[in-house]
């Protein structure tokens, strides 16, 4: 504050006025801005305190100078128009493109699927013991003729796993199937949402 109020009156006395009451931060750097009638213009601004001492820099920019600035701005500015629009078109596009729907892929559940816990990337549900291995058989079936390719598959009796992806989706089905107690059957998937019929 001490040295704004020395610049103030020692620059008033060469008909400087400061263009501000109180300084601003410019990149972080309190500054103050003192123009003169000629349109020259002088920037006092302080950086972060070292060792105990506070940097003070008084820049000097005359008319001609900010003149030209002002012209090289004038004439990058179509430029500078251009790539502001074109970035507000990439992050619109990429706005668009992550809250897009999501493509819907289709399940087709058994008649006596029961327990079935479902939510728009996962449906697991329960059926007779013995019957999981058939049904995953008639998924894998039924998405590869749709186009979905088989990453990996391994179908055992008591439990298999069967991953298959199309496009950018992907597709995972899972089961336990002990004989002993009703199977349980696990189907997920990314980048889709699923829907389930019977």
């Amino acid at each position: 504050d001490a040295v704004v109020e020395f610049y103030k009156k020692a620059l008033g006395r060469g008909q400087w006025q400061s263009t501000l009451d109180k300084t601003v931060d410019i990149d972080e750097k309190p500054t103050m801005i003192f123009r003169n009638p000629n349109k020259d213009m002088l920037t006092l601004s302080f950086s972060t305190e070292r060792n105990g001492l506070v940097p003070v820099s008084l820049r000097h920019q005359s008319a001609a100078d900010l003149a030209e600035l002002e012209r090289q701005y004038q004439a990058k500015l179509p430029e500078l128009k251009a790539e502001m629009k074109r970035r507000d078109a990439q992050e619109t596009a990429a706005f668009a493109e992550a809250h897009k729907p999501l493509p819907k892929v289709a399940v087709a559940l058994p008649n006596d699927a029961n327990e079935l816990e479902q939510t728009s990337d996962s449906i697991k549900f329960k059926v007779g013991q013995g019957k999981a291995k058939a049904m995953a058989e008639a998924w894998r079936t039924q998405f590869r003729e749709s186009g979905w390719k088989e990453g990996m598959a391994s179908l055992q009796t008591m439990a298999g796993v069967i991953a298959l992806s199309k496009d950018k989706m992907s597709l995972t089905i899972q089961y336990t199937d002990t004989g002993f107690t009703p199977a349980e059957v696990n189907i997920s998937a990314m980048g889709a949402e699923l829907e389930s019929g019977k």
